[in-house]
């Protein structure tokens, strides 16, 4: 069972492990104010918590590992989406027309994609509300 500690656990890890060493490269190598180091490691933990929380999802309504490293791969690939990029470009109505529809499909197609039907499973490997017996309790 997944219990606060376990969970709070995996976030200190999260923060420390993962991402705070970013923190200490730029400190050391002088790239940026104190502050400004300090506020896109708190930006970047913001989203990539956001993320993980997606990629569990992901992983309880498929039933299957291949789906969020899929995702954590294409993410990482990817990036952030550059806004203010789009914002400077000449076509940058046409640029966030496509960032709105493409979060209006996510919200849209996020239970319909993620259904366990749809890969082979009649319920979803674990819910919020476990039954005594399951994997998941």
């Amino acid at each position: 069972m997944v219990t606060f500690s376990s969970f709070s656990l995996s976030l200190c890890f999260h923060v420390t492990a993962a991402h705070f060493h970013h923190v200490i490269e730029l400190l050391w190598f002088r790239q940026g104010t104190v502050s400004g180091i300090f506020l896109s490691a708190v930006f970047q933990f913001s989203y990539t918590a956001v993320f993980g929380a997606y990629t569990a999802f992901i992983f309880i309504r498929t039933g299957h590992l291949v789906g969020p490293v899929l995702c954590h791969s294409f993410c990482n690939y990817m990036g952030f989406p550059a806004v203010s990029t789009a914002l400077d470009h000449p076509h940058r109505l046409t640029i966030l027309s496509f960032y709105v529809l493409g979060v209006v499909l996510f919200f849209l197609l996020i239970f319909p994609m993620t259904d366990p039907l749809f890969y082979g499973f009649p319920t979803p490997v674990c819910t919020l509300t476990s039954t005594p017996g399951s994997i998941c309790s």
